[in-house]
């Protein structure tokens, strides 16, 4: 594997859950969104993950996380949600890191002429 997940973290607000990956090196990755039920899955080529493969949400909006390899050398983050979301999928540097995050409020700004 040319990536290694070390750690996962998560956190909450009211706002946003955001996950964070700890990897070794930033992986490509490619984000789809699924329905009935509704998931946000991070598909990571050349990965494997070293922490635990499921995460479980309080949250109304991210039910839980699941992470397998689902070809030979290929990992696949899922995230079950409840409800309907934005969401944001990027890397950071120094140290390596894949963020995801899930958006549960957002407003439409109205702009006034």
């Amino acid at each position: 594997p040319n990536v290694v997940i070390n750690k996962i973290r998560t956190s909450q607000t009211a706002e946003t859950v955001r996950v964070v990956f700890d990897v070794t090196a930033l992986p490509d990755y490619t984000v789809t969104l699924l329905e009935n039920p509704l998931r946000l899955v991070v598909d990571m080529p050349g990965t494997v993950n070293k922490a635990p493969a499921q995460y479980v949400f309080n949250d109304p909006t991210v039910d839980k996380l699941r992470l397998s390899e689902f070809e030979p050398g290929k990992l696949r983050a899922v995230l079950d949600l409840k409800t309907a979301y934005k969401y944001n999928v990027f890397k950071l540097a120094n140290p390596n890191r894949l963020v995801v995050d899930i958006i549960k409020k957002y407003d439409q700004k109205l702009v006034e002429e």
